[in-house]
């Protein structure tokens, strides 16, 4: 009796820690997802943000007179560069 009863909470034990092992891995990928999600926002925003300013920048034009067009190498920028 006493050997079976020993045998159960030598179960427990492993199963608590697998339990354990699992709860901590299932965190571990839960932050590095965030993370993950994280960051491909802010570089989004990122690209949107140089964009935009760098079209702003460039349609002043080299004598400071602003133009309507926005510069070839803009274009370029957005569009191959990303």
């Amino acid at each position: 009796m006493i050997r079976a009863t020993s045998q159960v909470f030598a179960a427990a034990g492993a199963i608590s820690a697998r339990v354990s092992e699992l709860f901590k891995e299932h965190s571990q990928q839960n932050i590095i997802v965030h993370t993950d999600q994280l960051f491909s926002r802010l570089m989004i925003c990122q690209m949107v943000f140089c964009s935009r300013s760098c079209a702003m920048a460039f349609r002043l034009g080299h004598g400071g007179a602003w133009t309507g067009q926005i510069h070839p190498h803009v274009w370029l920028a957005i569009f191959l560069g990303g």
